[in-house]
């Protein structure tokens, strides 16, 4: 008898239980999130820099990461016919730099974010003087110069100590600043092919690092300084390698049997991102930092993204796509949302930088 009650007892217990249990309830589709931010003015710390025709000629222009708030940023002090490019910005001094080329003279320039004090820092009439890139500190800025062949030289901020840091017949170009200030990568073919080289911003101890059979480019320092990352076709197929910054450990990130090219960390350095022909067009892609979670952001094997550039919080990219005849300004998150046409315009919208103040 009293085993008969215990087993009455069980089985009211579990059918109270069963019948307490809720219904699952169903999982709701995950919708993307707009990559944009919440609508902000001029004066929120972040600006996109672009360039454009929507007047008739190739200007200039600022606009707020939401793509609103939009107007012009060409200075208005040069000649007709003067042609203002390759905008950089030094937030350690507070400046664009850009290059202005009037005939056969081109000089690198500075002026605040607003489009005033503008200020001629190599003056060197009849030269040709282009890809400037301030130092980490404000110190410096570094560039490439144009005289009997091209040599990377560096020069102070007020103009003074004029430096050519490679000296030698061969074509130096693209500069690139140590996160210490204290070193420049550049892309020399003075040993062949061209390779990545490092000297010392007073150019001594001048060295090939990546020593390779093959052309290497697209390269850049970590955020931390600790790894140099570059774009080679060593194996056969252009692929993404990294190695430390004296030219050891090689390590290819990418590998892969189709091409993938133009790297650029992420402003916190924990991201990569690229583009590649993997998946039958030109993608935008992210990964780790160390190759792995390649990730395509953009999945669009019809249309190619050009002119890739990350936000200062490392969350999103700003990008190139033509569009029916139409090149416009995207934005995509790197959580997977939905890229964004930010300029829509039937001119053509290249873009450029984007930058944190």
């Amino acid at each position: 008898m009293h085993k008969m009650r215990a087993v009455i007892i069980v089985i009211i217990l579990l059918t109270l239980a069963a019948c307490g249990k809720k219904k699952a309830p169903e999982e709701s589709p995950i919708v993307p999130e707009s990559p944009l931010p919440p609508k902000v003015g001029l004066d929120a710390h972040e600006v996109i820099v672009f360039k454009s025709n929507r007047e008739g000629d190739y200007r200039f222009y600022l606009m707020s990461p939401d793509g609103t708030n939009m107007r012009n940023l060409d200075p208005s002090m040069f000649p007709g016919g003067a042609q203002v490019d390759q905008f950089v910005w030094s937030a350690a001094l507070d400046k664009f730099l850009f290059g202005v080329t009037s005939g056969s003279d081109s000089d690198i320039y500075t002026m605040d974010r607003n489009g005033g004090d503008v200020k001629n820092h190599s003056n060197t009439p009849m030269h040709a003087e282009s890809d400037a890139v301030p130092s980490p500190d404000g110190k410096y800025i570094a560039y490439v110069a144009i005289d009997r062949d091209m040599d990377i030289f560096v020069i102070q901020t007020d103009g003074s100590e004029r430096l050519n840091l490679t000296q030698f017949p061969a074509r130096e170009a693209f500069p690139s600043w140590s996160p210490d200030s204290k070193k420049v990568l550049f892309l020399s073919n003075r040993e062949g092919l061209p390779n990545v080289f490092v000297v010392d911003r007073d150019g001594s101890d001048l060295t090939n690092l990546s020593k390779g059979s093959g052309t290497d480019q697209s390269f850049s320092w970590s955020p931390d300084g600790r790894k140099i990352l570059f774009q080679t076709d060593r194996d056969g197929n252009k692929e993404i390698y990294l190695m430390d910054p004296d030219g050891s450990d090689f390590q290819n990130l990418t590998n892969h049997e189709n091409q993938d090219i133009e790297p650029i960390w992420s402003p916190d350095g924990k991201m990569i991102a690229f583009r590649s022909d993997r998946d039958g067009g030109w993608d935008l892609f992210v990964m780790q930092a160390d190759g792995t979670a390649v990730a395509n952001l953009t999945n669009s094997p019809d249309v190619e993204e050009r002119g890739i550039f990350w936000s200062p919080d490392s969350k999103r990219l700003i990008f190139t796509a033509n569009l029916g005849g139409q090149r416009d300004i995207f934005v995509v998150g790197v959580d997977g949302s939905l890229p964004v046409n930010i300029t829509d315009n039937p001119a053509d919208d290249s873009a450029l930088i984007w930058a944190g103040f």
